[in-house]
């Protein structure tokens, strides 16, 4: 008792250790290291120490001590014996946080084994570069896979290799292809042996031969078979011992590696027909190769040269799927050789992928000349005066003399040398200079020609020399070729080119010295244009230098050109301009002013700012008398005072130079131009300088002299003489603040340029006499920096000093102040005292006088009049006493005070309890009192009104007792103030009457009203049920102008919770313009900023009124409509409408009522204050008790649950019990009685059950039906119903040993919510390995996992018993106990043949093998169950798992089973002890009696062809025999000869032939009857089916081909007639030969298809294809029927070109379009077009509108509705492409409507080019327009020669009407014109057409 143990255990979370792997493989006996370092730096060192948990592995030096300096330690792990281990780390360091950390690391020892060189190998068809061969002329290729043991072998080791199809390859060992190689003999195929010291490593391979077929196989390796001891032990010879003292089992014996399968690829090849081809020098040649079958997928063949110095070949070819056409490659000579081409193709289909040809073609590069290029570019004579080298160098030494003649095809762009001579026995090289003669493009195909002669015995004789191509090149043009650039300035001149240019050119500028000049640096040169390129020039510094110009471009005419030197820039010297020193009128330089330099002139002509003053410098002295002109580039802006000039040799080097403001604001710059008397003076016409100046502008005062009164103010007005650019700052500085102040700033704005808005009044005020000067600084636009120094003068006056300001008369008396004058006056001075209400107060003495030279204080008294007439001060009791001052001069003279006196005459009052009233919503009024200050002379009623009675009203009167003063009992009134509605208003308190009252006529009272707003809530009570809860949501009653914050409250806490318990309610602000684009239609309220009272509500914008959409209109739910600004002038005031609202959860307690107040305090005044005493009412009802929480069951489950009520009922009550979801849960009983005496007492506990019967989620629902549970009715329990695991098997089939294995699926039977874990685990352990977990990922469906079980290899048969448990969503405790069962089975035996069939006299063999490895020799028995049938021998040794065979013997004819035995030696760990074998393990023999042996057993006979049939018996006869054979046929289909046979007693091997004829067809078959000894009485039914063959079928009629799109053929045809019913199908062949020699491709048609036709295809287009079809039947292939001609194929056309669509109105586009580019046969007119179809589809794809179009008029004019997207699909019909399909062009069309051009329709019909009439007669002709015009169209009609004949001057086509219009011609004089046409507008077209108007005289006619 009482016994402790504090911190008895100490736990410490040690740091990890890192390593890359936490599992590692070592193969046998080698060695790995394995790397560790700390997660964390190490603080000091720590020893490290690697142990392993075996003998099979060892660390070698186990121990290593680490450091912050050596992080990783290295441990090296050797493999000794094979099997697993594990490498424990420790560390250890009592001073670190390491000590005793530790990390595992898996290790799995390999077994012996063999290492493969390759997992795939591929195998080409044919061996070395054949193309194509047979397996008679050509070897069949192969490649070799090498296989070594990774342990050198100490015991002979055998390795069978398998192959899954030797259909695709066949595999032979190494000793056999050594074998054949040297002619030897060897039964070893697929064996490979390794002896003990042949050496080590050492490698073997198995050879994979081509078979011819494409396809791949697997190299499937036994396992490796070595001998069990070491061929030194000597305990193998001749066998192998059971023991060997001394010596362990050989390295191979017993357990190996598995050797990995290998695929074997054999890969289909290429065909050349010619495998060499020679090329000539510098020249190219081709050669033709194919695919030799079909491709599955597309193939890449690629190309490689040997010697690519010698030969280069084209990078590829690509052939589709199924594509065999041949293709044609390319390859040039570059030197003189041979080299060859191979083959490498890829493809993702097996057949090519990988396949080789090396060395497939052979190149011989043919000797000649070597040019140094074929592409000779020549430049113009700008450059290197135009001429360009060829060098000719001959291969080898000639052996003749060899002369090249060189020829230019077009002299006039380029000549050469007309002869190169190459020596005979010399090399030499010869150089052609080709000479530019103008420039040209390379389209000229400009050629040089060389042409060879020499003996005919030269060894050049037959050499071709190459043509030569040769560019012009272009010239590059300046437009000067020297330029001059002024100091300070830049200069410009052109470049051009002389010819087009092939491409763009880009033309580089260098400049030969940048420290004088600076140029632009590139132009660029237009393909195929002459355009001129700007060039810049820019002084840097006085000096000469040149600009080169470099011509660059991909390629073309200009690729080289160059003018090195082209243009010559003089840079000329100038002028420098500095400011001077300051503080000194000397003209000293101070500074040099530069261009980025600007100076101000202020507008002021009185200030020393209005004038620039500098000084100028000559940057070299003059050398002759130099004038310089000061010029400005803007004489309003700026005035130059004057020139200067410089003499030579003169001492003043600067000279003075003054600007002036020129009376506008604005920038101009001040520059030099110098004029010399002698003109070569070298500043002659000189020009430079750029002083920048900037004058600004100015202010206009309303006065300059201001007085200011003492304590007073003087004022003046100033704005601004131009419009600011933006708004202006004008700061006024006051020369002594001490004296006056002034008014700090104003601001200008840009938007009232120079109206009265920008006129603004300035303010002087004054501090103390004198006098001061105002200066004015502006800050902003155009008037930044203007500064107006001293504008305006202000004089300060005398005054006086009060004894106060402000006085209050009382009701019936008066008040006294002082006045003295603040300075001696200097002469006598009359002061006249004035009031502003003498009838209210008044003073009592006017005027009084100031002693000169003397300060004398003046007593002043005022009195109030109220008292005498009441009603004076009724209403306003204030009056405004004035000083003024006369005097005959003196300083005082003109002073005025103003009304620097408030007298106010008190008056009697009415006192209000309050300053302002806030009436809430609810209740809905409030109170004050009022009361007077004085006792009412007379009973005096009060009036009372509310400003605005919408919002709240008030009783209309009440009255004050007369005498009854206030603060009396009795005196006060109280007034009640009813809420209508939310705003603020004014209660008006005035005094009614009688007007004899002291208080008639006092100014009225007014109390500030504030009606709060108010809250909604939905609902507006709640019922709560026990553990519910409901939200409501909670609206302010009023939109909102600002976050309101409301804190709720319960009037009775622990009924319910509220959360939260404070909400925010924000108004709308996704402002319209800024956050929302404006959009009509739109719902809006006015933004928080810009609401309003009463508020608008919402609203509908109707309108954009503007293109920038910052103004809308709105019209407001309440009916008025206004415009608003949204972004105008940066104003944002709508915002998207949204519902204002929140919601609070209330949730259940307790039973009883409560209520929820709202308090809420916000910037909008409507809400600030607001309190509503109850939102809703909550009625919380009964509940009832469970003793427990919540029920989680898997299906079918159940459990109880106990209830019981949490009150005492009120009442006896009954209450109903479900489940909410009752196919997931059931619950029983369906309903309890409660009954108050009980209340909550056990006699009130009720017992359920709550049970699953589906899977998911219910409650457990509780609702009252009587009493006082009677309203309740809640969800209370939750009830978890979990999904099962399902296993597709609860027991699986037995696990065979030692390694047998199963897999079984599990799925989820519902969707998992989220990823499910499901734990694998098996009981008993250790008899199978199984997987550990599975994972099921959320809302997959249909989703399984495998489990997998495998044999634990343990001896005896047992049951594993699988459970499953998940976690994880809504499988999280989802256990599934003992789902599947798992029989494991015990050692066996492996029988692979279960049934013999064994001939008379003779054996078979019965495999056997262990499927376990024995640990002890183990006996197999085998028993016949009929010995008289069958013996079998035995018994057999079993010491491995390898086949051993039984010999069962047949006996007798009959049948019998044979069954086995297993024996082994006893013991716990011999694998076979004890085994009893099932006993349906046994092979059924059958033991056949006598038969026959026949050559076949079916047979095919034709008309006219009689087939043999070879007979024979099987057993030797003991005793003659007779066999005869019948014919059981259903009629006369077949004939025999001979029918019957004899075969003698005693001889082997024989036989016998019968011929077997054709009668007609149908099916037959052959029975055996035999006669004597073991045969006697045998027959055999049916063993032999002739069927004899119908005749061959006719050919196909009317045999039809049609071209379609995508360059295909179909062929349709019908059968032949009369109709055989024997027919199994067509073949369609086509060719591109008549004869058919080749066939291009062919098709086998079913004889039951509809309709009979062959698509073939595609083929290359434009090829003509021979076509013809077969009928086939059993006897073969009928005649063909042949099409008469070949047939081109043809594509489809492709798509129009150049579509264009444009809007000629509001209801009307027009669409054009370009024909094909590809009409069907590659051309763009090969194929006659017949028509086009437009046609207009709607979005969904409906069709609206099709138009065929002629195929010259591609042009379609259509109707459509504005805002509908249409899709406009124009197709090209063709004699291929017939109709309109859904691939042709398609164009989407969306139009708004708005019209875009009127046309006058594009084609017009004129019924007569010429016109005739004589003199003085008229004729006549028509226009028709093609179709209707949109509007009409007015066209002017003129006369070449209105002299000869005048034409109707105007006519007019009718909008919407075809009606030809008639010109009318008046012939006036014999002769011609020409009728003209010419539409109003410039949109017009169409009418380009003319009439010529011949005159004639009368005798012409005649």
């Amino acid at each position: 008792e009482g016994a402790a143990w504090p911190n008895g255990i100490i736990a410490r979370a040690l740091p990890s250790l890192l390593t890359p792997h936490l599992s590692l493989v070592i193969e046998y006996n080698s060695n790995q290291n394995v790397s560790f370092t700390p997660s964390t730096a190490l603080a000091v060192p720590v020893t490290f120490t690697g142990t392993t948990s075996n003998a099979l592995a060892r660390v070698t030096h186990p121990s290593v001590v680490l450091s912050a300096g050596n992080p990783v330690a290295l441990f090296e792990v050797q493999h000794h014996s094979p099997g697993v281990s594990r490498l424990t780390v420790v560390a250890t360091g009592t001073d670190s946080e390491y000590h005793y950390a530790e990390l595992n690391v898996d290790l799995a020892l390999n077994f012996p084994g063999f290492e493969v060189s390759a997992l795939t190998i591929h195998v080409q068809r044919w061996q070395g570069n054949v193309l194509a061969g047979t397996t008679v002329s050509n070897a069949v290729g192969y490649n070799d896979l090498y296989l070594s043991p990774n342990e050198e072998p100490d015991s002979l080791t055998d390795l069978n290799v398998d192959n899954t199809d030797d259909s695709v390859a066949t595999f032979r060992s190494q000793i056999w292809v050594e074998a054949i190689t040297a002619a030897r003999t060897t039964a070893m195929e697929s064996l490979l042996q390794f002896f003990p010291g042949e050496g080590f490593p050492v490698s073997k391979y198995i050879r994979a031969y081509h078979t011819g077929v494409v396809g791949t196989a697997e190299m499937v390796f036994g396992s490796p078979v070595g001998k069990r001891w070491p061929l030194v032990s000597g305990c193998c010879t001749p066998t192998c011992a059971t023991t060997c003292a001394g010596y362990g089992e050989a390295v191979y014996f017993g357990l190996v590696m598995p050797i990995p399968r290998v695929t074997v690829v054999s890969h289909a090849g290429f065909i050349a027909p010619i495998t060499t081809i020679y090329i000539q020098r510098l020249s190219s040649g081709t050669f033709e190769m194919n695919i030799d079958q079909l491709n599955t997928h597309d193939v890449t063949v690629y190309f490689t040269s040997s010697d690519t110095n010698i030969a280069t070949v084209q990078e590829l070819v690509f052939f589709n799927s199924e594509e065999n056409i041949p293709k044609t490659v390319t390859v040039f000579n570059v030197n003189p050789g041979t080299a060859t081409i191979s083959f490498r193709a890829e493809s993702v289909g097996t057949d090519f992928g990988g396949a080789l040809a090396v060395g497939a073609i052979t190149v011989s590069c043919e000797q000649g000349f070597g040019l140094s290029s074929l592409l000779v570019h020549v430049p113009p004579p700008t450059t290197n005066d135009g001429i360009a080298s060829l060098l000719i160098t001959p291969d080898v030494a000639p052996t003749h003399d060899v002369t090249l003649t060189i020829t230019s095809s077009d002299t006039s762009k380029v000549t050469a040398n007309t002869t190169a001579v190459f020596p005979a026995g010399q090399t030499a090289t010869r150089t052609v200079l080709l000479r530019h003669i103008s420039s040209g493009r390379t389209r000229d195909g400009v050629q040089l020609t060389l042409t060879l002669a020499s003996d005919a015995a030269s060894n050049y004789f037959f050499v071709k020399v190459p043509v030569v191509s040769v560019i012009t090149l272009g010239e590059i043009m300046p437009s000067l070729s020297s330029v001059r650039v002024q100091k300070g300035r830049t200069t410009t001149f052109t470049l051009r080119p002389n010819v087009l240019p092939d491409q763009d050119v880009i033309v580089s500028i260098s400049v030969s010295n940048t420290s004088i000049i600076t140029a632009t640096a590139s132009v660029t040169f237009l393909a195929s244009k002459l355009d001129s390129s700007e060039v810049t020039v820019t002084h840097i510094a006085a000096g000469f230098a040149t600009l080169s110009f470099v011509a660059s471009t991909p390629s073309g005419n200009y690729l080289g050109a160059s003018l090195i030197e082209g243009v010559t820039v003089e840079a000329v010297t100038g002028f420098t301009v500095f400011s001077r020193v300051p503080g000194t009128s000397q003209d000293i330089p101070w500074k040099e002013i530069t261009e980025e330099d600007k100076l101000l002139v202020q507008q002021q002509p009185t200030s020393h700012l209005g004038v620039a003053t500098f000084l100028v410098a000559t940057d070299v002295p003059v050398t002759s008398v130099t004038y310089i002109e000061v010029l400005v580039t803007d004489n309003l802006v700026l005035r130059s005072s004057s020139n200067v000039t410089f003499s030579p040799g003169e001492d003043v080097r600067f000279k003075k130079v003054q600007v002036f403001h020129g009376g506008k604001p604005g920038l101009a710059s001040v520059f030099f131009r110098a004029l010399t008397e002698d003109v070569t003076g070298n500043y002659y016409q000189i020009e430079s300088g750029n002083v920048r100046m900037m004058t600004l502008p100015g202010f206009l005062f309303s006065q300059t002299l201001v007085d200011v009164q003492k304590e007073g103010v003087g004022t003046f007005e100033i704005r601004p003489d131009i419009a600011p650019s933006t708004d202006v700052t004008v700061t006024m500085v006051s020369s002594d603040p001490s004296v006056a102040s002034v008014t700090a700033s104003v601001l200008l704005t840009a938007a009232d340029g120079t109206s009265a808005g920008n006129t603004k009044t300035i303010t002087i005020s004054y501090v103390q006499q004198g006098t001061v000067a105002i200066s004015f600084f502006a800050e902003g636009g155009n008037y930044d920096g203007v500064i107006w120094s001293n504008g305006v003068v202000a004089a300060t006056r005398p005054g006086f000093t009060l004894s106060a300001t402000d006085v209050s008369v009382p009701y019936d008396g008066d008040v006294t102040l002082t006045i003295t004058p603040d300075t001696v006056p200097t002469t006598d001075s009359t002061v006249r005292v004035t009031s502003s209400q003498p009838a209210k107060a008044a003073p009592v003495e006017s005027v009084f006088v100031l002693l000169a030279g003397q300060i004398v204080t003046t007593t002043v008294r005022i009195r109030s009049w109220c008292s005498v007439a009441p009603g004076n001060c009724a209403r306003s009791g204030v009056a405004k006493i004035r000083f003024s001052v006369s005097a005959a001069g003196g300083n005082y003279d003109g002073v005025e005070t103003g009304e620097v006196v408030t007298a106010t005459a008190l008056a009697p009052q009415l006192a209000v309890s309050a300053t302002a009233l806030y009436v809430q919503a609810s209740p809905g009024f409030a109170t004050f009192s009022v009361s007077p200050t004085y006792a009412p002379s007379t009973d005096t009623v009060l009036g009372l009104s509310s400003a605005d009675e919408a919002v709240c009203t008030v009783q209309a009167t009440t009255t004050f007792t007369g005498g009854v003063a206030g603060g009396a009992p009795g005196s006060s009134r109280e007034v009640t103030v009813t809420h209508r509605g939310v705003g603020d208003t004014f209660i008006t308190i005035q005094v009614a009457g009688p007007g004899s009252s002291n208080y008639a006529n006092i100014d009225p009272k007014t109390l500030y009203v504030r009606l709060l707003a108010s809250f909604t809530a939905n609902p507006a009570s709640v019922i709560l049920q026990a553990a519910n809860t409901m939200v409501v949501t909670l609206r302010p009653s009023i939109e909102i102008a600002a976050d309101v914050t409301a804190t709720l409250a319960l009037s009775v806490n622990g009924v319910a919770s509220i959360t939260p318990s404070q909400v925010t309610f924000s108004p709308p602000r996704q402002l319209i313009g800024r956050d929302v684009l404006p959009r009509v239609a739109a719902r809006v309220v006015l933004a928080e900023d810009f609401q309003v009272f009463p508020r608008m509500g919402g609203g509908t914008i109707t309108g954009i009124l503007n293109d920038n959409l910052d103004q809308v209109r709105v019209l407001w739910d309440a009916g008025s409509a206004q415009d608003y600004s949204v972004g105008f002038q940066g104003d944002f005031a709508l915002a998207l409408e949204e519902e204002v609202f929140a919601t609070v959860s209330v949730t259940y307690v307790s039973f009883g009522s409560a209520s929820l107040s709202m308090s809420a305090t916000s910037s909008d005044v409507n809400f600030l204050g607001a309190f509503l005493p109850e939102v809703f009412a909550i009625a919380a009802q009964h509940s009832v008790t469970l003793n427990t929480t919540s029920v989680r069951l898997q299906f079918g489950d159940g459990e109880g649950v106990q209830l019981k009520p949490t009150f005492p009922p009120g009442d006896d009550s009954t209450i109903l019990l479900s489940s909410t979801a009752p196919e997931v849960a059931e619950v029983y009983p369906s309903g309890v009685e409660l009954y108050r005496m009980h209340g909550v007492a056990a006699g009130n506990t009720r017992q359920l059950s709550v049970k699953c019967i589906g899977v998911g989620h219910a409650f457990l629902r509780v609702k009252g039906s009587s009493g006082a549970f009677a309203d309740v009715d809640t969800s209370l329990l939750p009830i978890t119903c979990l999904p099962r695991l399902l296993t597709l098997v609860t027991v699986t089939s037995t696990l065979p040993s030692p390694d047998g294995s199963v897999t079984v699926a599990v799925r989820p039977e519902t969707l998992p919510n989220e990823r499910v874990t499901v734990v694998v685990s098996v009981s008993p352990g250790g008899l199978v390995r199984h997987t550990l977990r599975v994972f099921f990922e959320a809302f997959v469906e249909d989703q399984s996992q495998d489990l997998v079980f495998s044999h634990a290899g343990g001896f005896a048969p047992g049951e594993a018993v699988v459970s499953l448990s998940a976690f994880g969503g809504n499988y999280e405790g989802v256990q599934a106990i003992a789902a599947i069962r798992i029989p494991i089975a015990g050692p066996s035996l492996i029988v692979p043949t279960r049934a013999l069939t064994i001939q008379p006299n003779s054996f078979q063999t019965v495999p056997v093998a262990l499927d376990t490895p024995p640990t002890a020799v183990t006996r197999v028995f085998a028993t016949s169950s009929d010995t008289s049938v069958v013996t079998v021998d035995g018994p057999l040794l079993l010491r491995d798992t390898s086949l051993q065979v039984f010999t069962a013997t047949h006996r007798g004819s009959g049948s019998a089973a044979i069954t086995f035995r297993i024996e082994s030696d006893a013991g716990a760990n011999i694998t076979y002890a004890n085994v009893v074998l099932p006993a349906a393990l046994t092979v059924a023999v059958t033991s056949l009696g006598p038969g026959f042996l026949l050559s076949a057993s079916q047979l095919q006979v034709a008309s006219g062809t009689p087939v043999t049939l070879t007979i024979g018996p099987d057993t030797i006869p003991d005793s003659r025999t007779e066999l005869t054979v019948s014919i059981e046929q259903s009629g006369s289909f077949i004939s025999i000869s001979p029918s019957s046979f004899v075969f003698l007693q005693g001889v082997a091997g024989q036989s016998a032939s019968m011929s077997i004829s054709w009668i007609a067809p149908g099916h037959a078959s052959l029975s055996l009857i035999a006669r004597g000894g073991v045969y006697q009485g045998r027959h055999l039914a049916s063993q032999v089916l002739v069927t004899a063959l119908a005749p061959l079928a006719g050919p196909p009629l009317g045999l039809t081909a049609t071209r379609s799109p995508g360059r295909v053929l179909t062929l349709a045809f019908s059968p032949p007639s009369p109709f055989p019913l024997s027919i199994t199908g067509y073949r369609a062949e086509l060719s591109l030969s008549s004869s058919f020699a080749t066939l291009l491709t062919s098709s086998l048609i079913p004889p039951d298809a509809m309709p009979l036709e062959a698509t073939l295809g595609p083929f290359t287009q434009g090829t003509c294809v021979y076509f013809r079809v077969f009928t086939a039947n059993p006897a073969g292939l009928s005649p063909p029927v042949a099409g008469p001609t070949c047939v081109r194929a043809l594509d489809g056309p492709s798509h129009v070109t150049q579509v264009q669509v444009e809007a000629i109105s509001e209801q009307q586009i027009v669409v054009r379009w370009g024909a094909p580019a590809d009409a069907g046969d590659g051309t763009p007119d090969g194929v006659e077009i017949f028509h086009y179809i437009v046609q207009v589809l709607l979005p969904d794809g409906a069709l609206v509108q099709t138009v065929q179009v002629a195929a010259a008029r591609r042009l379609v004019l259509l109707d459509v509705t504005p805002g509908i997207d249409y899709r406009l699909r124009i197709s090209t019909i063709t004699k291929v492409s017939t109709t309109a399909t859904e691939d042709s062009l398609t164009v989407l069309v969306t139009y708004t409507g708005a019209a875009v051009r009127y046309y006058v329709p594009l084609d017009f019909s004129f019924s007569t080019s010429v016109t005739t009439s004589v003199v003085g007669s008229t004729s006549s002709f028509t226009i028709k327009p093609g179709a209707k015009p949109y509007v009409d169209a007015v066209v002017h009609v003129t006369s070449s020669d209105p002299a000869s004949a005048v034409p109707t001057a105007r006519i007019v086509f009718t909008a919407g009407s075809t009606a030809p219009q008639t010109v009318v011609v008046l012939h006036k004089r014999r002769g011609s014109a020409t009728i003209s046409f010419r539409p109003e507008g410039t949109n017009y077209a169409g009418l380009e057409s003319t009439v010529e108007a011949e005159t004639i005289a009368t005798e012409e006619l005649l």
